[in-house]
């Protein structure tokens, strides 16, 4: 008997972003290319605080994690590693359906011999969560991301950053789902975790309270959201500097909160500030700079 195969491909990216303007442009269409599957020598996990050293990557509790079922039949690795290649492959030529079809049958066989609650599965589940959403097929995804939580929670534990990850993740889906008022709560918890276990200036930390502050916005509660997105902007500006795009996104957002709070003449000044950083950044065609002239001039309109 032996082990399934050490080979999987790397997470795809998490749907949490760095900004969202006020008008999203829809998701590329195109699969995500799978990277290599070791992550670079110099990145590190962050430390915890609970005991000084560095929170444990998926991989090494995966090393340390035996099968909780039964290890595979050297036929069944044989057809384990096929489909591994055949994912990849898949990806490739942008064969969105087959990825999904081929995740499922190795989802499938993690299950029967890792277990459900095993690293390997975790990293299955979390794969399928996001090609699910690349493909559009958010009601599908939904579901799995919230199984990919639970079990992240079980083999990471709860303040394991990728675990928060997850958590944020599964939220921004249920607000993309329409659900705001389902992921106001989850977002809230992302934020105060996040915080304890990485700080306010941590990237991670700086998305999740940018997620939660959009979340409040979407269920009318702009008032409790304003403070939020101007410390996003003040950590933005702390930690990357004015022109950086994730910063020229906070500022388009904390004008878009003032407008939305009735207070156009100070959000004015605050969208022509944007645009013109997003001009000079990014240039006059990208999509942001697009959305943000368009912005400005709604609310020059409104003055």
């Amino acid at each position: 008997m032996v082990q399934g195969s050490t080979f999987k491909l790397l997470w795809l990216a998490m749907a949490l972003q760095s900004g969202t303007l006020a008008a999203q442009t829809p998701a590329s269409p195109d699969m995500p290319t799978p990277a290599q599957t070791s992550p670079p020598a110099a990145q590190q996990m962050p430390v915890d605080p609970a005991t000084g050293k560095p929170f444990p990557t998926r991989a090494e509790v995966a090393a340390r994690t035996p099968p909780a079922i039964r290890a595979m039949t050297e036929a069944e690795k044989v057809e384990y590693d096929g489909w591994l290649v055949d994912v990849r492959a898949a990806y490739q030529s942008q064969k969105g359906d087959d990825v999904v079809d081929l995740m499922s049958r190795i989802l499938d066989r993690e299950e029967a011999t890792f277990g459900p609650d095993h690293p390997e599965t975790l990293g299955t589940l979390t794969q399928i969560d996001q090609v699910l959403r690349t493909l559009a097929r958010n009601a599908e995804a939904e579901p799995v991301a919230n199984r990919a939580w639970q079990v992240s929670r079980a083999v990471l534990g709860e303040r394991h950053p990728d675990t928060l990850t997850s958590l944020g993740s599964y939220a921004f889906l249920l607000q993309a789902l329409g659900r705001a008022d389902e992921a106001e709560p989850l977002l809230a918890a992302a934020l105060r975790l996040f915080r304890e276990v990485l700080g306010e200036r941590h990237p991670d930390t700086r998305r999740s309270l940018n997620n939660y502050a959009l979340v409040l916005q979407a269920l009318g509660k702009a008032g409790e959201a304003e403070p939020l997105f101007a410390e996003v902007l003040r950590l933005n500006v702390e930690v990357q500097g004015e022109r950086h795009p994730d910063t020229i996104t906070s500022l388009n957002n904390y004008a878009g909160v003032l407008d939305a709070l009735g207070r156009a003449g100070e959000a004015e000044p605050l969208y022509a500030e944007a645009l013109r950083l997003y001009r000079e950044v990014l240039g006059e065609r990208h999509p942001d700079t697009l959305i943000s002239l368009n912005n400005y001039a709604f609310v020059l309109d409104a003055l």
